[in-house]
């Protein structure tokens, strides 16, 4: 299948949000899947889709220049054409999260694989109960989707909080990594569910302080999609032991992935 860029919205200075028009059954897919995208001479790229607008057949692709391929996507304009195969593998379980609060943490372009969790969340926001969101960035800057962190802290029914590491003049907000935004809550976390996405040191910082807060290890989810390449568990690049991360996930329990979680290159 083929999808048309229709608009694009740079996020940080290495971000660029494409929105692209594409088949109705891309545009029906579940938060936290992803696509492989291709351009001629380029590879097949797995690229979460940040958000589905399926009234109108459109998602959102946020693709942030972590090498030559990723560059050249964004450096495509409005009217060029995109290969996609997908939506592929298994997204964040939202039904598991009905009736409990909700914690969600992200680490830079992190927060773009969770921009449809929380769309659906609070789409439907009576059928969960407190909704926190803990974000952290390198910098301000490097805040991806401002206009939502803007949106979501001007709503009551959701809690959010943001950190970055570095900061200048301009930024009054907190300083650090994101777990530092836990220090003063005082959220009991024996009955909640969470949903986590961002550098692999991050992810494991942030299961440490969840499970510290006690939440359950089968209530922990993380996005490990930064290890998929092939995206049909062909290749092998992203096996992890029995799994095969495009395949089987790229969102996992922490229950499932067990001592691998907490390996360096994991």
């Amino acid at each position: 299948m083929t999808g048309r860029i229709e608009h694009i919205e740079p996020e940080t200075p290495d971000t660029t949000t494409l929105v692209v028009g594409v088949d109705p059954v891309i545009a029906a897919g579940q938060p936290g899947q992803f696509l492989m995208v291709t351009r001629p001479g380029l590879p097949a790229m797995p690229i979460s889709i940040s958000r589905y607008h399926p009234a109108t057949n459109r998602i959102e692709l946020s693709i942030r220049a972590a090498g030559p391929a990723t560059a050249t996507l964004g450096r495509l304009g409005v009217g060029d054409e995109l290969g996609l195969r997908g939506p592929l593998g298994r997204g964040w379980p939202i039904e598991a999260a009905q009736g409990r609060d909700v914690i969600v943490v992200t680490g830079g372009i992190g927060l773009s694989p969770l921009r449809s969790l929380v769309d659906g969340l609070l789409a439907e926001r009576d059928r969960f109960g407190a909704v926190r969101l803990y974000h952290g960035a390198r910098t301000p800057a490097d805040r991806p989707h401002r206009p939502d962190l803007d949106t979501w802290a001007a709503r009551d029914d959701i809690e959010l909080g943001v950190t970055v590491d570095r900061a200048g003049d301009d930024w009054t907000g907190p300083v650090g990594v994101v777990t530092h935004l836990f220090d003063a809550a005082r959220w009991d976390g024996r009955e909640a569910i969470a949903f986590a996405c961002g550098p692999e040191r991050m992810m494991q910082a942030t299961a440490a302080t969840l499970l510290d807060r006690g939440l359950r290890p089968e209530r922990i989810y993380v996005s490990l999609e930064r290890h998929m390449e092939c995206g049909v568990g062909l290749c092998g690049h992203c096996q992890m032991g029995r799994f095969f991360v495009c395949r089987d996930g790229p969102v996992f329990s922490l229950a499932e992935l067990g001592p691998a979680f907490s390996l360096e290159g994991i």
